[in-house]
């Protein structure tokens, strides 16, 4: 501990998103409430439709991140530095924010099936589209988790660019059923 606060302010922290975590059912209910009223019926369908599957692959990826990412992670972290010159002292407010940030981030990448279908539903992109973007994708997610995680080493990079490269095909897979699901609605 380097700070005479850094125990509270950590504590705080915690309490906080656990806080937040028990109260978001109440509060997105609240928040569904407020939103709802302005929403058709079409719309509201949609969202009973979408948000359970949203929710659940949020939590995939925050516990994804944690039970993978942040233990192999630290370990190839701490590795690559040598042990035999300095001993590793992690702050707890610096472990809090690799973390929240590395859970938070696998989080949002697991709502890629999503977006993609729904993108797919709505008309604003084709799941050939999609199919013909692959290889791109693949590179992109490689980039992106070159600069969302949090060392240079291989491991983090691939465990976060390997999920993306799934979740990218199924969600191709949604959105080939969305568009068929669209087409089928535009015909009747």
């Amino acid at each position: 501990m380097l700070g005479p606060t850094e125990g509270m302010w950590f504590t705080l922290k915690v309490c906080g998103y656990f806080a937040l975590f028990l109260g978001s059912p109440y509060l997105l209910w609240q928040l569904w409430g407020f939103v709802a009223a302005g929403l058709y019926a079409r719309e509201r369908r949609w969202v009973h439709f979408f948000f359970p599957p949203a929710l659940l692959l949020f939590l995939a990826g925050a516990l994804f991140s944690y039970f993978v990412m942040v233990p192999f992670g630290l370990y190839y972290l701490l590795k690559t530095m040598p042990l035999d010159l300095m001993a590793p002292d992690i702050r707890l407010e610096d472990y809090f924010s690799f973390l929240s940030v590395l859970c938070l981030g696998m989080g949002l990448v697991f709502q890629l099936p999503l977006l993609m279908s729904f993108a797919s539903l709505a008309g604003l992109v084709e799941a050939a589209t999609f199919a013909r973007m692959r290889g791109y994708f693949a590179i992109a997610a490689f980039v992106i988790s070159a600069v969302l995680t949090p060392g240079p080493d291989i491991f983090s990079q691939l465990a976060m660019a390997g999920p993306m490269v799934v979740l990218y095909e199924v969600g191709l897979l949604g959105a080939r059923f969305a568009g068929r699901r669209r087409g089928s609605e535009v015909e009747r």
